[in-house]
């Protein structure tokens, strides 16, 4: 998904979808939206976005987005190259998933960007991340939520943050699934609450 611009964004709405068999770039702001992108390839894929300086992500609009992801691969590993934000959804169908060996930060969103909208944002399947991000910014007053399935463990190899760029908004993070956080944890600005529960087990 790319779009052309440093202040322009593209947005992808379902019940639309997109099939990803080979590399996937994003660049300047790259495409939000509810559609998901399923990411299947047989080989090797590499997904690669930039945060446009922004590396703290305290801007939304400063890192590349992609729209809800599912990563479905049956062969072939997927290389997160670089950051980027994953607006409205993420899930984790089978496949080799390689977060680390760039270090990669996923940042999690649940934003149209420039106040289009907002929505509660689910994760679904176990897997490891380096480095991952809940966005806590939402739209008239109210904070993202965030649910993480029944049966889904996430584990952070690397940092855990709750972030927002102002303290206007808190999110929401719920289960029954859990947070395994094996380094640091980072909360920002106002952060986020819920029922999630996070195991420390560095």
């Amino acid at each position: 998904t790319n779009a052309a611009g440093t202040n322009t964004s593209c947005i992808l709405i379902a019940p639309g979808s997109i099939i990803a068999k080979g590399d996937i770039t994003t660049s300047f702001q790259g495409c939000s939206g509810d559609a998901v992108m399923t990411i299947n390839g047989t080989g090797t894929q590499t997904v690669t976005g930039n945060t446009n300086g922004d590396s703290n992500y305290t801007d939304l609009i400063a890192v590349s987005m992609v729209p809800a992801i599912n990563i479905d691969k049956a062969s072939g590993t997927l290389f997160f190259a670089s950051s980027i934000m994953v607006m409205r959804g993420w899930t984790y169908t089978q496949g080799t998933v390689d977060t680390s060996t760039n270090t990669s930060t996923i940042v999690m969103n649940g934003n149209y960007p420039f106040g289009y909208g907002q929505s509660a944002v689910v994760i679904t399947g176990s897997m490891s991340f380096y480095n991952l991000m809940f966005y806590a910014g939402g739209a008239n007053g109210n904070g993202i939520t965030y649910t993480v399935s029944s049966g889904t463990n996430l584990t952070v190899t690397n940092t855990l943050t709750y972030s927002d760029r102002d303290t206007n908004y808190t999110c929401t993070i719920n289960g029954p699934g859990t947070i395994t956080a094996q380094g640091n944890i980072v909360a920002t600005q106002a952060g986020c609450t819920g029922d999630i529960a996070v195991t420390l087990s560095g």
